[in-house]
């Protein structure tokens, strides 16, 4: 368990630094020593983050269905991350599903009624939305 921490750690300091592939690479290696641990939910906090962390990176490399992967993942774990349900919905926006992009931005709000970048996200999706049925699409 200590060496899975260790490689937590390094995963985060290297996601710090902007290397991206080898910060993903790591949170790989953490997530898979987690799962593989008989006493895994001591580590299901840091699990649910490296998940979370991991499909960031992957939506910044515009692997958005591997994001979204992640970050339900990381909600299987801990449902009450507002931050892991915005940035779900962030990818669930790029991507056009607005219906979806809302219940996670509706949710990630109700977590955190003051959490600004889920107010916009919200808004964004709801008016995205609207424009696409008036549209027809």
């Amino acid at each position: 368990m200590e060496e899975a921490e260790r490689i937590f750690e390094e995963a985060k300091s290297h996601e710090s630094n902007c290397n991206n592939l080898i910060a993903s690479d790591l949170y790989t290696e953490f997530i898979n020593q987690s799962l593989a641990c008989p006493n895994r939910q001591s580590l299901s906090e840091k699990l649910a983050l490296a998940f979370n962390n991991r499909g960031f990176l992957k939506y910044k490399a515009v692997d958005f269905d591997g994001a979204i992967t992640d970050y339900t993942e990381s909600l299987k774990l801990n449902t009450s991350s507002c931050i892991t349900y915005y940035n779900r919905g962030t990818v669930l926006y790029r991507l056009s599903k607005f219906d979806d992009a809302i219940m996670d931005m509706k949710k990630a709000l109700s977590l955190d009624p003051s959490f600004e970048p889920a107010q916009t996200g919200l808004l964004c999706a709801q008016q995205d939305r609207e424009n696409k049925l008036k549209r027809g699409w």
